[in-house]
């Protein structure tokens, strides 16, 4: 999605790029450009991950179910869920432990009770 805001610069003679929160604006003479990027869903078969993820407010869109031995989460869109999943990575996530612990006895309430509805 481009919008193009029109505003009075005049000491703007040259074009300029600004980078800040995930978005890109660029500024032409007399015109703003800004292109605002649309972040994709996140995919993890990692059931640390996702409770992970559930625990921190992210929303569980989809549990895919095609591979018959493992199960695919996907998570909605949002801008900061990489780097929630480097912190996780890193060891620098910091969570409640029965917050935790909850997102993982729902995330496998889910997928045993949708395996003996099936």
């Amino acid at each position: 999605m481009t919008v193009q805001l029109s505003f009075f610069c005049a000491f703007l003679n040259c074009t300029v790029l600004y980078i800040f929160f995930n978005q890109y604006v660029l500024v032409t003479h007399y015109h703003l450009k800004i292109k605002m990027t649309k972040s994709l869903p996140f995919f993890t078969y990692d059931i640390g991950i996702a409770a992970a993820l559930i625990s921190k407010g992210y929303q569980i869109d989809h549990i895919d179910r095609k591979n018959p031995k493992k199960v695919c989460f996907k998570f909605c869109s949002s801008n900061y869920i990489q780097e929630t999943v480097d912190l996780y990575w890193n060891d620098g996530l910091e969570i409640n432990a029965r917050t935790l612990l909850d997102s993982l006895k729902m995330l496998k309430n889910r997928l045993y009770s949708q395996n003996i509805c099936n």
